[in-house]
């Protein structure tokens, strides 16, 4: 393992948490920013221009092509980075930079602080089949190419905080938009951990569709694993209920590594993050 892995992996939480409040400070800044008349980065999470550099939501662009029922080649070209992206590194997006991801991880913590050891339940857990998550996907694409109207606009929970923000930075009120993003927030945190995340949005079913047999992902090398095969603190880590051990983790793991970390410190560094699984 080189000296660029080691010291990735003994601060890959650290390193992500710093992503998600820089995050988090961006969305804020922007419209502030915006609002004295410094340009050089303007948007949301639906589209964005930093200096002559334009980027949209994969989703967004979709949505528009079926909308508008054409291609704008500029609108191809500002979904490419994030597309490139996902080819990459995987959902990696999901993990690092959505602002609900951040907010429902920081609840998630929160809850899991007030219960204390209660929370602590390590169980066996078996990855559920794809087919929930495309469900879900279909049924946004086919209200959208039906019904006509902008409908994973109305339920990109990224995009709805960003504008969110800024309409509270800029008019000093926020719609009620809002009113969904903690509805979703509230239902996670009663009924569903992490169910919006793992099953139903539809940025992250977008981003799933860009992968091949070299996008990263999380390699488990049994050989080297010191925890119980079925019941382990890597399954209990990780927020989308899902076992890294087994396969199946895909479309639904974001790469959060959170697996990775608790393996790494403490259970035989048996998961690790890989470009080279087959798929």
């Amino acid at each position: 393992m080189s000296k660029l892995e080691l010291f990735v992996y003994r601060r890959l939480k650290l390193l992500r948490r710093f992503s998600q409040i820089g995050i988090l400070l961006l969305i804020v800044a922007i419209p502030i920013l915006n609002h004295f008349q410094i340009t050089f980065i303007i948007g949301t999470f639906y589209s964005m221009s930093i200096g002559h550099l334009d980027f949209a939501d994969p989703t967004m662009v979709l949505q528009t092509i079926l909308l508008q029922k054409q291609i704008y080649f500029p609108l191809l070209l500002a979904g490419a980075l994030p597309i490139i992206i996902s080819l990459l590194f995987g959902r990696i997006f999901c993990s690092w930079i959505c602002p609900f991801n951040a907010i429902a991880e920081f609840i998630f913590w929160m809850q899991k602080k007030i219960k204390g050891k209660k929370s602590r339940k390590l169980s066996e857990v078996k990855n559920p089949r794809p087919h929930y998550f495309w469900i879900a996907f279909g049924i946004s694409i086919t209200i959208v190419m039906v019904f006509g109207i902008p409908f994973m606009s109305y339920i990109s929970a990224p995009g709805l905080i960003s504008s969110q923000v800024a309409d509270a930075v800029f008019i000093g009120q926020v719609g009620l938009e809002i009113l969904l993003i903690a509805a979703i927030l509230i239902v996670e945190l009663i009924l569903f951990r992490r169910v919006w995340c793992k099953y139903l949005c539809p940025i992250g079913v977008m981003i799933s569709l860009f992968r091949f047999k070299h996008t990263m992902n999380v390699k488990f090398e049994a050989d080297k694993c010191t925890g119980n095969r079925k019941i382990s603190w890597c399954n209990e880590v990780c927020q989308l209920k899902l076992n890294p051990k087994q396969n199946g983790t895909s479309p639904y793991c974001i790469n959060c590594g959170d697996c990775v970390d608790i393996c790494q410190k403490k259970f035989g560094k048996a998961l690790t993050f890989t470009f080279h699984k087959e798929i």
